[in-house]
């Protein structure tokens, strides 16, 4: 399991303009500094797995 400080770092280091991460919400795009926004202001015990994924913007994951 990550920590929010993980995930952070992580997305961070993308080259993507967007992301999608969550348990629920993986395929919806977000914007890389909208994510990291939103990520900073959660507890760890909110980031559940930590599963996240560059992606377009239609959400569809960069592989």
């Amino acid at each position: 399991m990550k920590t929010k400080k993980d995930l952070l770092e992580e997305i961070k280091a993308s080259r993507s303009d967007f992301v999608t991460y969550g348990d629920g919400d993986l395929g919806i795009p977000i914007r890389r500094e909208d994510a990291l926004r939103d990520i900073a202001s959660m507890d760890d015990d909110q980031i559940g797995d930590g599963d996240w994924e560059e992606c377009d913007p239609r959400g569809e994951i960069n592989r």
